[in-house]
């Protein structure tokens, strides 16, 4: 019998998606603009945001799709659905991490909702900094200069800052801030606006388990013959990563884990992704 974990029942408990949606839920639409209301009130950001999934890509998705068809032939907490989640921490991660953003009302999916805001973000993010599978293992800021008027430098000079990823990853994060500013720069109503750029990675390489959750404040003006472009010249990015605890990550913690949600990859992806369709890519990104 392996010793129970310190604070799982809790933490599981406050984060039942159950507790936050539906008509029995807090988070009814009559909370949901509450909240917003208030944020706004704080001056919240808004948290365009994008989604990666890097390092072993071809076995994070198999994993996650045989869960998935698991779960919807099985059912959602069927011991084969347990032992198909034990084989596949990417998806325990994934599964967690989503709790986290619905009991938080962090909706990066439509920077129109305000539930995509920077308050709402940091919440999401000390949810799963207390989560107890998981070791924070970097917690730190980094100040970018920018020395040129290219916005790909920015952008790629941020991308760097992702440690621990592979090189040949780092062009999906790359493509990854600039959906973001192309997504932020599609909701501005003024010549000028700040943003909090939410850029997020789940990397899995030899066996390691990794969420990095990263971002920077930036600003947005608009530039004649150039679209919008950034206005400041040094960024603070805030880098946060986290790792699972593979001793862990036993039979016992996923049966208590498992059933709260069971998105598929695709899914996933989009719940934490700010959509770019029907956008226009910035001039100064594809020069």
């Amino acid at each position: 019998m392996t010793t129970p974990v310190a604070g799982l029942d809790s933490w599981m408990a406050a984060h039942k998606p159950s507790l936050h949606q539906g008509n029995a839920g807090m988070l009814t639409q009559k909370a949901r603009d509450a909240v917003r209301a208030l944020n706004a009130v704080s001056n919240a950001l808004p948290t365009p945001a994008n989604m990666q999934v890097t390092g072993d890509t071809a076995k994070v998705a198999a994993a996650q799709k045989a869960l998935f068809a698991t779960q919807q032939s099985t059912g959602a907490t069927s011991s084969a659905s347990v032992a198909a989640m034990l084989a596949s921490p990417a998806s325990g991660l994934m599964h967690v991490s989503d709790m986290a953003r619905i009991a938080n009302n962090w909706n990066p999916t439509n920077l129109v909702d305000s539930g995509a805001n920077s308050i709402a973000y940091q919440n999401y993010v000390n949810s799963l900094v207390k989560f107890p599978l998981v070791t924070l293992n970097m917690a730190t800021r980094t100040k970018i200069t920018r020395q040129s008027s290219d916005w790909n430098d920015v952008i790629d000079a941020i991308a760097a800052t992702f440690q621990g990823i592979a090189e040949n990853d780092k062009n999906a994060i790359v493509g990854g801030l600039k959906n973001l500013a192309q997504a932020a720069s599609s909701t501005m109503s003024t010549t000028e606006q700040t943003n909090v750029f939410v850029q997020n990675a789940l990397n899995v390489a030899n066996d390691t388990y990794e969420f990095y959750l990263y971002n920077s404040q930036v600003a947005f003006q608009e530039t004649k013959g150039k679209g919008y472009d950034t206005k400041q010249s040094s960024f603070d990015v805030v880098q946060v990563k986290l790792t699972l605890l593979m001793p862990l990550w036993t039979e016992e913690n996923v049966g208590k884990i498992i059933g709260q949600t069971n998105a598929s990859l695709d899914d996933w992806l989009k719940a934490n992704s700010t959509a770019t369709a029907g956008t226009t890519p910035i001039p100064a990104l594809n020069g």
